[in-house]
């Protein structure tokens, strides 16, 4: 017995000496212990590098997308990052608008400002852009597969759900023309997974995670805000609808709804208190955002077709149900289907209402196959049966597609006709409790969202009895099916910012004092100017391009947009800009006719041109030798914004009254002799010129088709300057959308030409 415990001695104090194994094999062991969401989630990222491929090897130099408002949010980015280095501040720039500069107000969405002004501390404006976008596909992805999950509590259906909505049209189509908060999809998940949980459990935990993801969508991006506010009330009315048919369906309606009306006191606070929370923490500074945006300045113009919030525009704007069916124009695959069934109608955005037939299929296998749930043994990994009962199961259904039903109403148009007859629809009440939103189409989104959670209901139902295999080949042939319809070009397709045309490097080396006015002097703001905003990046000198709307920088804009006019010389150098920069020929990006430099007034010498086919690569620079401008007529009121025609003709639309002031920088009373060529196109009307005061200066009556010139000699500027008010009787013409587009006003009475002051003393 002593050997033998000897010997078991011996083996015990062998057993306890370290092994040598293979390092590799403990490296794949560990892997396989990994949690699955960690490979699901290295997935995504994959995913996500692949459709926004090649940015990530070109991080600091290219942007997904195409050219659009994306470079005008760069813009602001970069000025957010170099405004004090100008000696400027992140509210207000000089660089645009120049002389008078540019506010850019309080931001809209002021978690989405603090997060990019984070990323700015350590980056430039393109890599902390690339990082945003990148990061909006992955947590898309990220946070509808926790929503799912806690859903159906199965992980391979979940991962589905996340991928359809990481690759969906509507985030991949917005992500590469605009970005920013309209990429800003990941939260509307997340905010409704708290929902879900606080349904469940109603107690001040729920409530605080759920009151900061309300204020998280919100600060974020306002429209989704909107959205989730809008699919708060209609998931909630479908839940309750359900529970009251339910109800019905075991005793009387009547006493069914009363009980379901009873909300128990705790829950009505803890509810009314995340309300109030979020509203708080959102309303005070959209309220900021509206009020600092773009304030008036001394010199009040007409809006700009991008401001009008009218029907016409909404309903443009608005989707169609047959858009809700067919692909993306933009997919490489099915993008010829798009084209066929919608014709070339979509834009840039190639249709970003569809759903995808893959989602579509799923939702149609929920409707046919839902049963109750039977309870099974979980399969490893990819199986988290299904806990609630079916009752709570249903009822979150039919929150959903009431959510998606409302929605989808509401992306329509706000009327239809029939006949003469306008009809309005439900979504016609945005305009009434929501007038700044215009945008119906974007509702698509949250169709999305409730249609891919009722279509993860259905998938679950085809894998709950399937091995593990099955379900994983299935539910590998659905993605690759999904990834085929939904997939947009790009990828492979990125816009690199590194290139700067010649002119741009030429104006740089410009001396330290200049300013510049490029033409054509495209409309305001970094979205419409926005490639010119964000090549001053590199060219980092002021120009009058890029004011915003309602400032002084665009009212002095619609004096000088005509470059062949022989005023606008002398009225730049009045505004100490010391070049124009002509882009001749037809500028791609501008929506204008070619401007040629042989019409080019007295006051101009060149000093620079560069030639080339791509966007501003055929250019001439010109330094401004003009006199100063004594006398400067501005167009307000109800004059629109001029538009330049082929033939170099400029027009501008009167709707009834409007005004032209006359500025006088001569220190002193100026006589001048005013013409103003007017064309009346439509019904016999009379015309009056008269000054603030009452006094009347001109009365005629013009015939249809009559064109004329107003003449007005001997009129006294003193040095504050002088208003002509004008006004006509006799009718009026409502424009088309094509004419809304161009001139930014509803009706037109009367069209007016460059008006000319000349100084007579």
């Amino acid at each position: 017995m002593a050997d033998g415990g000897d010997l078991q001695l011996h083996n015990s104090g062998a057993a306890e000496e370290p092994r040598v194994g293979n390092p590799l094999s403990s490296i794949f062991r560990r892997l396989l212990a990994a949690p699955p969401e960690i490979w699901i989630f290295l997935f995504y990222i994959g995913v996500a590098i692949f459709l926004t491929w090649p940015v990530i090897l070109h991080f600091n130099t290219s942007i997904y997308g195409h050219p659009a408002d994306n470079l005008g949010t760069l813009w602001i980015n970069w000025w957010y990052k170099n405004a004090a280095s100008f000696g400027g501040k992140a509210s207000f720039s000089h660089m645009v608008g120049y002389p008078f500069g540019s506010s850019l107000g309080f931001p809209a969405e002021p978690l989405g400002y603090l997060y990019t002004r984070f990323l700015l501390l350590f980056t430039g404006e393109i890599a902390a852009w690339n990082l945003d976008i990148l990061l909006s596909f992955v947590l898309s992805g990220v946070t509808m597969y926790y929503l799912v999950r806690y859903l159906v509590r199965d992980r391979s259906v979940a991962f589905f759900a996340g991928l359809a909505f990481l690759m969906g049209v509507f985030h991949a189509a917005y992500a590469s023309y605009i970005g920013g908060p309209l990429a800003a999809t990941a939260w509307m998940p997340l905010y409704i997974l708290c929902l879900l949980k606080f349904l469940k459990e109603p107690r001040w935990r729920t409530a605080v995670f759920l009151a900061l993801t309300g204020i998280l969508v919100a600060s974020t991006s306002i429209h989704y805000g909107f959205f989730m506010a809008v699919f708060t009330v209609a998931f909630l009315a479908g839940r309750w609808v359900y529970s009251v048919i339910k109800g019905a369906s075991g005793g009387g309606l009547g006493h069914s709804v009363r009980a379901r009306l009873q909300v128990k006191r705790r829950t009505a606070m803890l509810s009314l208190t995340v309300i109030l929370v979020i509203v708080i923490g959102v309303l005070p500074f959209f309220y900021l955002f509206v009020i600092g945006y773009s304030p008036p300045g001394k010199w009040p113009t007409s809006p700009l077709p991008g401001e009008l919030r009218i029907p016409k525009y909404r309903a443009a704007s608005a989707s169609t149900p047959i858009q809700y069916l067919a692909p993306n124009t933009n997919n490489p695959v099915l993008g010829t289907i798009g084209k066929k069934i919608m014709g070339t109608s979509q834009g840039i955005f190639g249709n970003t209402s569809y759903l995808g037939w893959t989602i579509l299929l799923m939702a149609l296998a929920c409707v046919f196959l839902w049963r109750a749930p039977k309870k099974k043994k979980s399969e490893g990994i990819d199986s988290l049966e299904a806990e609630a009962p079916r009752f709570d199961a249903a009822r979150t259904l039919w929150g959903f597609a009431a959510a998606g039903l409302v929605a989808f109403v509401l992306s329509l148009k706000p009327t239809i006709t029939l006949g003469s007859v306008h009809i309005p629809m439900p979504s016609y009440l945005l305009g009434i409790v929501a007038p700044w939103f215009r945008w119906y189409n974007r509702f698509a989104i949250v169709v999305s969202v409730c249609l891919i959670v009722i279509a993860a209901f259905g998938l679950q139902r085809l894998v709950v009895r399937m091995p593990r295999v099955g379900r994983t080949l299935l539910v590998g042939i659905l993605a690759v099916f999904l990834a085929l319809e939904m997939i947009l070009v790009p990828p492979f397709k990125t816009l690199n910012l590194e290139k700067v045309p010649e002119v741009f490097t030429y104006v740089q080396k410009l001396d330290k004092g200049a300013a510049l006015a490029f033409y054509p002097l495209k409309q305001t703001g970094p979205f419409i100017t926005s490639h010119l905003m964000f090549l001053q990046s590199d060219f980092k000198k002021p120009m009058l391009n890029g004011a915003m709307p309602n400032s002084d920088g665009e009212a002095m804009r619609r004096t000088v947009y005509d470059p062949y006019d022989p005023a606008t010389p002398a009225t730049l150098k009045r505004l100490g800009i010391s070049y124009l920069v002509l882009f001749e020929g037809s500028v791609a990006e501008s929506g204008e006719w070619p401007l040629y430099s042989s019409r080019l007034p007295a006051g101009l010498e060149k000093v620079a041109h560069f030639s080339g086919k791509g966007l501003f690569e055929n250019a001439s620079v010109y330094r401004i030798t003009a006199s100063l401008a004594q006398v400067v007529p501005l167009y307000l009121g109800n004059i629109s914004i001029p538009y330049l025609d082929k033939a170099g003709e400029i027009t501008r639309v009167l709707n009834q009254e409007g005004t032209v002031r006359i500025l006088n920088y001569t220190g002193h009373d100026q006589k001048v002799e005013v013409n103003m060529p007017v064309y009346n196109a439509f019904l016999h009307k009379r015309v009056t010129i008269k000054l603030a005061n009452g006094k009347v200066l001109l009365r005629s009556v013009l015939a249809k088709d009559q064109q004329a010139t107003a003449e007005i000699k001997n009129l006294v500027v003193p040095p504050q300057g002088i208003d002509l008010q004008i006004t006509t009787t006799g009718g009026k013409h409502s424009l088309n959308m094509e004419e809304l587009a161009v001139f930014g006003v509803l009706n037109s009475s009367l069209q007016l030409g460059n008006v000319v002051v000349t100084p007579t003393s």
